[in-house]
Formats: C-alpha cells, structure tokens, sequence
C-alpha cells in the first residue's frame, strides 16, 4: 500500500492531460523511487551536509530535464512545480510496529 512517500501516489499524465494507469510502470517509478531515497540519504550521511547533496540533485535534474524535453513540457512542469509549492508536505518516513 502506497503511504506519503510513495513516488506512485503520482498520478500519470501524458502532457495532453489525459490520466493513464499502468501498473507495471506504478510499480517500476515506486522501486526507482525507494532505490533514489536509499542512495540519497547514504549520501547525505557520507557528506554530512544534506542540503549541498539536495541541491545538486536538484540541479542536475533541472538541467536533465532542459537538455531532454520539449520547451513546452519543461516549462509545464516548472510551472506545475511551482503552483504546488505551497503543497509539498515534510517527508515522513514510515515507521513499523
């Protein structure tokens, strides 16, 4: 079950916004993103500075994704990202009891 972590709590939509579900894919994006968070928090730990490792990815992503996608699906995103900005919830990672 996907909690506020989950990566495929992310809907999916091709950039003619229509919705597509594909749980093959759902469940690819969710382990991509559970290897990601590994990898991010051992080199958060390794540099013992979080935000210079959170902002260079961040960075590269950004450039990334310029370099790759059309103008107008880049500039759909930032705009996406930034109308959600004031939506983004802390990260809370699970517990097990």
């Amino acid at each position: 079950m996907a909690n506020d972590n989950s990566c495929a709590n992310n809907d999916y939509f091709n950039f003619n916004g229509k919705f597509m579900v594909d749980k093959k894919k759902d469940e690819k994006q969710q382990q991509v993103c559970n290897d990601f968070h590994d990898w991010t928090i051992e080199q958060m730990l390794e540099s013992g500075d979080p935000t210079m490792v959170l902002m260079t990815i961040l960075g590269q992503t950004l450039k990334i994704m310029k370099t790759s996608m059309p103008s107008g699906e880049y500039q759909a995103i930032m705009d996406t990202v930034y109308n959600s900005k004031d939506d983004i919830r802390e990260f809370k990672k699970p517990t097990i009891n």
